[in-house]
């Protein structure tokens, strides 16, 4: 049992570390405030409809992977951004 004294949060964490902007990837519901508050965001194919409906809202990547394969993609997508 884990107790918190407030529910945990990817994007605080991001937020406390200083990462400004920032490329999100995440493909569960816990996932989504981070996602939200990318610059760009990304998920795989198996993702939590939720995330992926987040993620095309947001015009960012869908991956047509999953698992190894989907981290592949989305890291290639990735650098592609970052690259440009």
């Amino acid at each position: 049992m884990f107790v918190y004294p407030e529910f945990p949060s990817k994007l605080a964490g991001i937020r406390a570390l200083g990462f400004a902007p920032f490329i999100a990837l995440g493909d569960e519901c816990n996932d989504l405030e981070m996602l939200r508050a990318g610059v760009y965001s990304a998920t795989s194919a198996d993702a939590h409809e939720t995330v992926k409906q987040c993620v095309r809202e947001k015009k960012g990547y869908c991956s047509a992977f999953v698992s190894h394969a989907a981290a592949e993609d989305i890291l290639a997508w990735t650098s592609g951004i970052i690259c440009k």
